[in-house]
């Protein structure tokens, strides 16, 4: 009989165990996030980047236009730039989870010194407040070339650590986010035409 009720203890103890594995296993998947932004790219009408060591950089959408400042006067940018680039941050997945907490912070550099941070509005609505880190670049695997594509070289594997502002963990996310919104203000407006010299006007006018 006592033996019988050691049996039924250790039964009892091994299925709290089980179950409470089995409770914050769930816990854990339910945590995971990964839709990590969500905003309409059209409705989209203002958004602020801000690079450590460098001016906040201000867009503003202006019939269908985008305009960026850095302090100085509204200047228009590349035209359908930021159209594609929203269409495809919408659509913004995590990988996985790549820190619980703030100790890989520094690391994965999603901290306020170290990460470029987009905001976005929609309106007078903030629909994204992103911490985007740590960017690397890695060598498809031999062997992985682009299907139809005999004899091509495989590309490269971009990927990104990327925090959502108010949330501790840290993720890892598949796009090459880092270089395309720490782009420097030159690279990001449109062109100015190149000078016409008055020796080519004058040639043009004897020539006619």
């Amino acid at each position: 009989m006592k033996g019988n009720l050691i049996l039924l203890a250790i039964l009892l103890l091994l299925g709290g165990i089980f179950g409470f594995f089995l409770m914050n296993k769930g816990k854990d998947d339910s945590t995971f996030r990964s839709q990590l932004v969500e905003i309409n790219a059209d409705a989209v009408d203002k958004m602020e980047v801000i690079i450590p060591g460098k001016p906040s950089m201000h867009f503003t959408k202006k019939d269908d236009a985008w305009f960026v400042n850095d302090g100085g006067e509204d200047q228009k940018t590349k035209d359908g730039m930021f159209k594609m680039i929203l269409s495809e941050f919408s659509k913004l997945k995590a990988a996985r989870v790549a820190g619980l907490d703030s100790e890989k912070w520094e690391a994965l550099e999603v901290t306020d010194e170290t990460a470029t941070r987009l905001k976005i509005w929609e309106g007078n609505k903030q629909t994204c407040d992103l911490y985007i880190g740590k960017f690397e670049m890695k060598q498809a695997p031999p062997g992985q070339a682009p299907q139809g594509m005999p004899g091509q070289q495989p590309q490269p594997q971009f990927s990104n650590y990327v925090r959502v502002a108010g949330d501790q963990k840290t993720y890892l996310v598949n796009e090459m986010l880092k270089p395309q919104f720490s782009q420097s203000i030159e690279n990001l407006i449109d062109a100015p035409p190149p000078p016409v010299l008055e020796e080519t006007l004058e040639e043009s006018e004897t020539m006619e």
